[in-house]
């Protein structure tokens, strides 16, 4: 037996400690390392949602819960309608074409639209995109759809930029409608 060693002015902290047997040391830190992993995979939580039956529209509050800025997201929602029938869809946003992220410890709204009343909805967040360039994926296609659209967002303002860029140094006026696509390829200047 093995007795703690509490100074003698705390009596009834002194108690006998018994050794961890396997099945109980095993519990413990399966439990510990599943509350960590819960908690590294909640960056943000569908928070609410409300149905205005006037506009049919379904607002979900997402609430970011990390500590670093959320560049995009994507979540699957079930809208359950009055006549019993249910929706199953996916809904989502990508801030850095816009504010760029959505802030920590900050809430987004997602309007959604519905031509049935809507009695219930469950959303779950299975992609989150972070500032710093992590993720949290659960749903590999959702995140495949997200960088492809970034990738198309990126090349498009890529080719503007080397028009502009082209039209500057040709001192032409800067236009963005091209009349003459043959125009548009930019020579190489010589000094």
């Amino acid at each position: 037996m093995i007795v703690s060693t509490v100074p003698y002015i705390l009596p009834n902290w002194v108690r006998a400690v018994k050794p961890f047997n396997v099945n109980r040391a095993f519990a413990l830190v399966l439990a510990l390392g599943c509350a960590s992993v819960v908690r590294a995979q909640s960056g943000a939580l569908v928070q609410a949602w409300r149905y205005d039956p006037r506009t049919h529209s379904v607002e979900i509050r997402i609430n970011n819960v990390s500590q670093k800025g959320i560049t995009a997201f994507n979540m699957t929602v079930v809208m359950k309608h009055g006549d019993g029938t249910q929706a199953v869809g996916e809904a989502g946003a990508d801030f850095s074409t816009g504010i760029g992220s959505l802030a920590a410890e900050t809430n987004y709204d997602a309007r959604l639209y519905s031509a049935k009343a809507v009695t219930n909805v469950e959303a779950v967040i299975d992609v989150i995109v972070y500032a710093d360039g992590t993720s949290e994926v659960h749903n590999k296609r959702a995140y495949d759809r997200i960088v492809t659209e970034r990738k198309k967002t990126r090349r498009t303002v890529e080719q503007k930029a080397n028009r502009l860029s082209c039209r500057q140094a040709h001192g032409r006026p800067f236009r963005l409608r091209v009349r003459r696509p043959a125009l548009v390829a930019c020579p190489k200047l010589s000094a």
